[in-house]
């Protein structure tokens, strides 16, 4: 079992661990998930960027997914030509610089998944947004969903987490 507390996680390892603890399957049905009502939320006093998005596979379950980043410098004007325009819930254009694959993120889904096989986990190491459900208190014989007790993401995540790499969110990837 691995037991070590990492006490931060970067995007890259989050989904790297994701992979290698649970295989490729998450990754593979991330290309299926459609994403919706993405938001770009920024605190500029705070320099934390959240991004929500709707997300769905089936067409019937609708998933709040965020993924929460730290330390961005968000500005009003473009002072560098790679910045990475996003307009804000309240019509404003802000700008930033592309975010190192490797800083800390923070990440939570409203899907089951992500609920019984990651969040206390991903809520041990700071790598969750939001508030921690309480301990699983085993009541069949099923062997536990998370047996190496890793954080990690679903699929929905994973999905949010391409999309803002496609927009060149990131300066490494």
């Amino acid at each position: 079992m691995c037991d070590n507390i990492i006490l931060e996680i970067d995007t890259k390892n989050l989904i790297s661990d994701t992979k290698m603890f649970f295989g490729p399957e998450r990754e593979k049905n991330a290309k299926r998930v459609q994403l919706s009502n993405i938001l770009y939320l920024p605190s500029m006093q705070n320099k934390i960027l959240q991004v929500k998005a709707d997300t769905t596979t089936t067409g019937t379950n609708v998933y709040q997914t965020f993924v929460v980043f730290n330390d961005v410098i968000i500005l009003l004007d473009r002072a560098e030509e790679d910045m990475v325009r996003f307009k804000g819930p309240s019509g404003f254009f802000y700008y930033f610089k592309p975010v190192d694959i490797d800083s800390d993120v923070r990440v939570s889904c409203s899907c089951l998944d992500f609920y019984y096989r990651f969040a206390v986990f991903d809520d041990k190491n700071k790598a969750l947004f939001g508030k921690a459900p309480p301990p699983y208190i085993k009541k069949t014989n099923r062997p536990y969903v998370n047996p190496f007790k890793t954080p990690g993401v679903c699929k929905h995540t994973i999905a949010l987490i391409n999309r803002l790499k496609n927009r060149k969110f990131f300066s490494k990837y």
